[in-house]
């Protein structure tokens, strides 16, 4: 497929239109991580264009939907897609992502560490491993936040077989 090729078919897929295509262009499409999205407010043909030269370069392995958050790109015609806009509403999303996921993976490194860790370091890395994974996986915010942590907090003391303090 050429590169107008894959950005009309990645176009129309985030549109949510039916994609007529064979078994190995629908194949070859498939590493680009973009899927239909209701508010449709980042899914321009000049951002997927950038982002389809970002996946064949090799840079990158993220969703589309993570990437133009994280380059401030969106469908500038959509109230609040600005620059700035983008730029306030993500560091406002971090750090809430960053301070609600501190406390139960802080939570949970001390209570596999078996009380090892100071309190206060468990919070800071907590904090740090919340806002990695959310920067990672947005759309999972919930999961990596805290399900994940209170999973691996209950799992790993039982599977090794001690109780932590």
């Amino acid at each position: 497929m050429t590169k107008a090729q894959k950005i009309d078919a990645l176009y129309a897929r985030a549109h949510g239109q039916r994609l007529n295509l064979s078994a190995a262009e629908l194949s070859e499409l498939n590493k680009y991580k973009i899927s239909f999205n209701s508010d449709k407010k980042y899914a321009t043909k000049k951002n997927i264009g950038a982002y389809v030269d970002a996946i064949d370069k090799g840079a990158l392995r993220i969703s589309f939907y993570d990437w133009c958050l994280n380059n401030n790109l969106g469908d500038r015609r959509f109230k609040g897609n600005s620059v700035e806009e983008m730029s306030q509403e993500k560091k406002l999303m971090s750090a809430s992502a960053g301070f609600l996921g501190s406390l139960p993976w802080a939570f949970c490194l001390y209570w596999v560490t078996g009380g090892l860790l100071n309190v206060w370091i468990s919070l800071i890395l907590g904090a740090v491993i919340s806002l990695t994974l959310y920067k990672l996986a947005r759309k999972y915010v919930a999961l990596v936040c805290f399900i994940a942590p209170i999973i691996i907090g209950f799992v790993v003391p039982t599977v090794f077989g001690y109780a932590p303090v």
